[in-house]
Parts: C-alpha cells; sequence; structure tokens
C-alpha cells in the first residue's frame, strides 16, 4: 500500500472518532445546558409563586378598587399557572430520575386539585361579584373595608357573600403556604439531579472519548506501525546529519517515498559537506589575510575572489560605503558585470563602457534594483532570469548583456550597511542553486562582520595615538597648575577642579605677589580639547609673565587681553574673573572679563552680594577695557568663584542645577571652613547629577577670611 494512502485511511478513521467524539461531547453536555436552564425556570416558578401567594394576601385587605384588585390577582393566577405547566409538562423531566418524576406527578396533582376545589369556585364567586352593583359601592374602599361599612347597617345578603369570598381566600393563602414547600422541595431535589447527572455526564462522555480515542488510536496503529518504522530510519539518518556526519549511504533500494527521501538526504548530505569543508578554508583564507599590516586592497580582492571560486559565479562586484555621501563605491570587479537595469544605448554599445559604469556611477537608494537592497537590507537572489524575468533588460540570451544567474548581498553589521557583494553568472543555463545562495549568504555574512573589525582594528589604532597624545598634554596641563593654594594669615583658600574629558579648558591659578599680596583668578576657555588647552596654556604663560608688574586687577586684565587677542582664531576667547587679596588692607582689587560675578557672603549681613564688572571675553578685542571693584573684606567673610560647569550641572532628566541652588547649599554650610566645604560642593554636584553624564569642565574657588 502506498503511504500516501495509509496516510489517508488512518486521517480517515481520526477523523471519523474525533467527530463520534464531539457528537456525544456536545449531546450531553447540551442536555446539561438545558438543565440548567430548567433549573432557572423552576427557581422563577418559586418567585412567581410567591408575587401571586402576596397578591392574594393582599386581596382582601388592600385599600383599592375591587375590580382592580381582582384584575391583579387573576393576572398573576394566569402567570403562574402557565410558568406551572411549562415546567411539569416540559420534556427535560424525561432526563431526571423516575423519583423525582413521580414527585413531579404529585405536586402536579395537588396544584390540580386545588385548583378545582378551591381556585375555580373562587373564581367564579369574583366574577359574580364584579358583575354586581355591590362591587361599585366598594370603590376605593377594598374587601375589607366594603364588609366594614356593610356590617354597621346589617346587610345580611352583602356580609354573606362577603364572608364566602374571605373563606376562599383564607383556604387558598393556607393552601398557598403549604405549596410553597412543595415547590422549594421540588428546586433542592432538582438541584442534586442536576448535579448528579452533570457529574454522570462528564463521566460518560469522559469514558465514551477515552473508549472512542482509543479505537482510533489502536485502529491507526495497525495501518501506521509501517510508516512509524519508515520515519524512524529516515529520523536516524537526520539526527546523524544533525550531529555533523554529513557521509552515509542507505542499503536499501528504493521502494517507497521515503527511500527516495532517504536517497535525496545522501545527495543533499554529500553536497553540503562539501559545501562546508568549502567554507571551511575560504574563512581560513579571509583570517590568514587580516592582520595588525593588513593590505586592504589585497583584503578586499581575497573576499571577491573566494567568493567567486566557492560558487564558480562567472563575475563578482564589492561596493563599500561612503558613509558621508550615503553611496556605495565600487572597490574591486572582477569579470563583466553587466547593470542589471537599462542603460542608454551610448553606454552599452561599448563593452569598456559597461565594464567602467560602476567605477564612475557609485550606487545609492534611487539606483535601481540595488536602490531598494539598500532601503530595506534583504538580500536579491534571481536563479533563473531567462525564465522568471526578474532583470527584464537583462533576460535575452543572445545578447551580450545577459545575466542568467544573479545574487546579491547586502553587507550589513548590527543595522548598519557596510557594503554590498554582488555575483553573476551570464552563461545561458548557468544558474546559482539555493545552496549556492544559502553558502554565500553565510560567507557575505562572516565578511562584512570581517570587513567592520579591520575598520574598527585601524580606527583603535589611530583612536589609541590620538588619546596617548591627549593624556600626556592632560599630564602637561595638570602640572601647569597649583599643586596647593599659597598660605596667607588671615584666612585660607582652597579650589576644586573636575574636567569633564581627559583635556580641561578650565584654568585656576593663586600666585603670591609680594608679602602682603595674592592673586586669584579663574578662567573659563571657549571649546573643549586640545585647542581650549593650548589657549589655556597660552593665558597662564603671559599671566605669570606679567603679574608681578600689576597691583589692580583690571589693568592685569587689559594686558594679558592686549598679548593674547590677534594671536587666536575669532571663535576661541576666554572669560575669566580676577582678584588680588591684600591681607594688609582686608580688601581685594577685582575686575571681570564676561566671566560669572564674584559672589561675596557678608557674614554680619548674613547675605551673599554679587560683584560684576564690564568687560568683554579676553582674546576678543585687543583695546578692552576692563572695569574695577575695590571690596573691602570683614571677619568670616566668604568669597566664591565658579564657571558654568557648576550651576549648569544636569541631572539625568536634564534640569540644571542654578545659581539659585547652588547659593542656597552654600549658605547652609557657611560654617565649613574652604578644605571642608570645597568636598562638600563636590559631593553635592555629584548628587543632584547622579549618572548623568558630565558635560562641561567645573572648577569652584572658596576663600574664607578668619
Amino acid at each position: 500500500m502506498k503511504i500516501q494512502t495509509r496516510i489517508g485511511l488512518t486521517s480517515f478513521i481520526l477523523i471519523i472518532g474525533l467527530l463520534l467524539s464531539l457528537f456525544f461531547l456536545f449531546f450531553r453536555f447540551t442536555t446539561v445546558y438545558q438543565l440548567k436552564n430548567f433549573q432557572q425556570d423552576c427557581e422563577e416558578l418559586n418567585i412567581s409563586l410567591s408575587r401571586y401567594s402576596d397578591r392574594n394576601l393582599l386581596l382582601y385587605t388592600e385599600h383599592n378598587h375591587p375590580k382592580l384588585l381582582i384584575e391583579y390577582w387573576l393576572n398573576d393566577l394566569i402567570l403562574f399557572h402557565k410558568e406551572l405547566n411549562s415546567v411539569f409538562n416540559s420534556k427535560l423531566n424525561n432526563r431526571l430520575s423516575l423519583e423525582f418524576q413521580e414527585d413531579m406527578k404529585i405536586w402536579l396533582d395537588e396544584w390540580n386539585e386545588t385548583y378545582n376545589a378551591i381556585i375555580n369556585p373562587f373564581i367564579l364567586e369574583l366574577n359574580r361579584f364584579s358583575g354586581s352593583e355591590l362591587s361599585e359601592e366598594g370603590t376605593q374602599l377594598g374587601f375589607y373595608n366594603l364588609y366594614l361599612a356593610k356590617s354597621k347597617v346589617n346587610d345580611i345578603p352583602v356580609l354573606e357573600q362577603l364572608k364566602l369570598i374571605r373563606s376562599y381566600q383564607v383556604s387558598l393563602d393556607h393552601f398557598l403556604e403549604i405549596y410553597q414547600f412543595s415547590i422549594e422541595e421540588m428546586n433542592r431535589k432538582l438541584e442534586i439531579e442536576v448535579s448528579q447527572y452533570t457529574r454522570n455526564s462528564i463521566s460518560l462522555v469522559t469514558s465514551a472519548v477515552t473508549l472512542v480515542l482509543f479505537l482510533s488510536l489502536f485502529l491507526s496503529y495497525i495501518f501506521s506501525r509501517g510508516i512509524v518504522k519508515r520515519v524512524e530510519n529516515t529520523n536516524s539518518l537526520v539526527q546523524m546529519m544533525t550531529e555533523g556526519t554529513l557521509e552515509f549511504t542507505s542499503d536499501k533500494e528504493s521502494t517507497d517515498e521515503f527511500d527516495d527521501l532517504v536517497q535525496e538526504y545522501h545527495y543533499f548530505s554529500k553536497g553540503l559537506s562539501d559545501r562546508l569543508n568549502s567554507l571551511k578554508f575560504l574563512l581560513q583564507d579571509i583570517g590568514n589575510s587580516i592582520g595588525t599590516d593588513t593590505d586592504i586592497d589585497a583584503f578586499q580582492e581575497t573576499i571577491v575572489e573566494l567568493g567567486m571560486d566557492s560558487i564558480h559565479a562567472d563575475a563578482a562586484m564589492l561596493f563599500l560605503v561612503d558613509s558621508e555621501k550615503n553611496e556605495l563605491n565600487l572597490v574591486r570587479r572582477t569579470g563583466l558585470c553587466p547593470p542589471p537595469f537599462a542603460l542608454d544605448k551610448s553606454i552599452t554599445m561599448v563593452r569598456s563602457n559597461v565594464e567602467e559604469y560602476f567605477e564612475s556611477h557609485p550606487l545609492n537608494v534611487e539606483t535601481p534594483v540595488f536602490g531598494n537592497i539598500m532601503n530595506t537590507g534583504a538580500a536579491l537572489f534571481i536563479k533563473d532570469n531567462e525564465t522568471s524575468k526578474g532583470l527584464p533588460y537583462n533576460a535575452i540570451s543572445d545578447e551580450w548583456l545577459f545575466i542568467s544567474s544573479m545574487i546579491i548581498l547586502p553587507l550589513i553589521v548590527g543595522k548598519q550597511l557596510m557594503g554590498m557583494l554582488v555575483f553573476y553568472n551570464t552563461s545561458r543555463h548557468k544558474l546559482f542553486s539555493d545552496l549556492d545562495f544559502t553558502f554565500i549568504k553565510a560567507y557575505s555574512d562572516y565578511t562584512a562582520q570581517s570587513i567592520d573589525n579591520v575598520y574598527k582594528y585601524q580606527t583603535l589604532l589611530e583612536n589609541r595615538e590620538i588619546q596617548k597624545e591627549i593624556d600626556i598634554a592632560a599630564a602637561i596641563q595638570k602640572r601647569l597648575l597649583p599643586s596647593k593654594m599659597p598660605e596667607f594669615k588671615i584666612g585660607s583658600a582652597m579650589i576644586h577642579s573636575r574636567p569633564a574629558r581627559g583635556i580641561s579648558g578650565d584654568y585656576f591659578d593663586a600666585i603670591r605677589l609680594d608679602e602682603d599680596k595674592i592673586l586669584y583668578t579663574v578662567c573659563d576657555v571657549a571649546g573643549k580639547g586640545v585647542p581650549a588647552s593650548m589657549l589655556m596654556i597660552m593665558i597662564r604663560t603671559i599671566l605669570h609673565s606679567i603679574c608681578h608688574r600689576h597691583r589692580k586687577a583690571n589693568t592685569l586684565l587689559k594686558e594679558l587681553n592686549y598679548h593674547i587677542s590677534g594671536r587666536i582664531g575669532v571663535d576661541q576667547y576666554a572669560t575669566m574673573a580676577v582678584f588680588v587679596l591684600d591681607e594688609k588692607k582686608k580688601e581685594i582689587s577685582y575686575s571681570n572679563a564676561a566671566h560669572h560675578p564674584l559672589y561675596l557672603f557678608r557674614n554680619k549681613e548674613r547675605q551673599f552680594r554679587s560683584f560684576d564688572t564690564e568687560g568683554l571675553p579676553i582674546g576678543v578685542d585687543k583695546t578692552a577695557v576692563f572695569g574695577h571693584k575695590l571690596i573691602r573684606l570683614h571677619d568670616q567673610d566668604y568669597l566664591f568663584l565658579f564657571t558654568d560647569g557648576l550651576p549648569e550641572a544636569r541631572s539625568l532628566s536634564g534640569k540644571e542645577l542654578s545659581v539659585e541652588q547652588l547659593l542656597r547649599f552654600l549658605a547652609e554650610n557657611l560654617e565649613k571652613a574652604p578644605s571642608d566645604l570645597i568636598p562638600a560642593v563636590e559631593a553635592h554636584i555629584e548628587d543632584f547629577a547622579k549618572d548623568a553624564k558630565q558635560h562641561d569642565d567645573q572648577t569652584f574657588l572658596a576663600l574664607q577670611i578668619s
């Protein structure tokens, strides 16, 4: 028997078994669902009985027109009687036990007997009363008040009629009260019956489904055990392939589809084994071509030639990305590579023009065929162009621009496009196979990573050289800054400086001019890195050369600016604040070149005062002049100078610290000496910024008068 026939018969048996199981399951649980609804109807019957009982109880005592009371009473009776018949005559009773069916018959008989003995005469008496003139006399009084009114006049016939109505009403009320218990008992037993039926249904359905499935599986096993053996045999061969054994043979002649499949596995494994060996050697060759002194041109040539040899391509091209122009430039071509799109005849008529086309026309997102690959990052495989016409302008085999098969592979690392590998077959009937495509895709992934590694390695070497130079410059810069502050008799001072990068654009200094005077300065050079460092060194050198000739801060800034201006570019400048402390006179000479103001906390006033003077940044205008202020100092006064990096420190959310918050923190910590205050400020800024990256250099000067 053919395998397809066996599978079809087995499937048919399974489907029939499942359908029977589902039908039985549906039948039983549909009945359960109906019984649940029936149970709900019985509960509603109990509610309807309670409502009718209440109506009967109020019939004789409620103040209303007797005709309306009779009408309400009859309506509730009809509704209850209808629901009663619906429940007791339901076909679902046959699904329940014989004992419950006997009880239902008894309860129905009780109602019918009472209906004939009490309710029917009661209805006749109420109808007779409703049709008499007496009913009009009882308007809005009700039966009971009418009875009282007639008792006063001793109207014997009317009293007899009202007593009869009362007698029926009392008898019916007594019966309804007892019958209420019967209905409640019916609901209680019904709940037990439904629960039992549900449990039985689950058991029966489980047993039936199990039996049907067992029979189905047993019959299926009889038909499928031969197939299972063939599958196990084939699976063992596939398992050998997954474990790396790619060379095996089948010891059985082809008799069915599985034997044919084994033979196909054999041919496939042999081809795959050859390709894997080839890929291993390719990767080794690429690895050998990468070294500390990699020849990029030779490396690119190796990539193209190894790829062509591995899939026996007629021609190939390698493009690499120009990230600045968002283009792909041809870096290596082997063989004739016709463009896979329409070209002007002035190009296609001359072979050399076609060969040189890609050299003079970089690929971009607008280039036909290639542009789509650049956008999507998806490889393109045209297996048989002559048949599929995937490249219609290259599908005519008689023309020399013919492309029989083509593979275009984007070289992607992460999500970044590094380049593109293109392989051609231009001979008729020479096609790339699916295995060729899978193989060369793996090759291209490794190639992309190799190219990226080579370029990263070269960039790393360049960056390491640059970093060495930066580290040397930073070390030189650090040695130019004062290692400790000059001591003075009337107080203490301290400076903290923290660069954002290795080289700082901030400059600070403290220079003793004579026995009584010390020069303090804080400077912020525009820009970052080496250019800012060079300007900082220039300022420091000139400042040390001229500082001893000046005792006033503004004249010092003027001469410093004169020597700096004109020697640097227009985009290079520095803000700078300078003050000269006179210990003997307890005063400072202060001048500012567009820097942050000097903040002075007056201990007597218990508040901050800021001091600023007019002046352009250093290096902007050679003829610039700078303002001057002479400031008297008192005991316990505190002076502060800082650069932008402190108030502009940012948290992770981007919020800046601000001058106001910095001054508020200083005011709360003024009992500390500068040696303790500086670390506290540093800790406060770090706590505010947390893990946010420092974006600017930070320099802070604190000076306290004792």
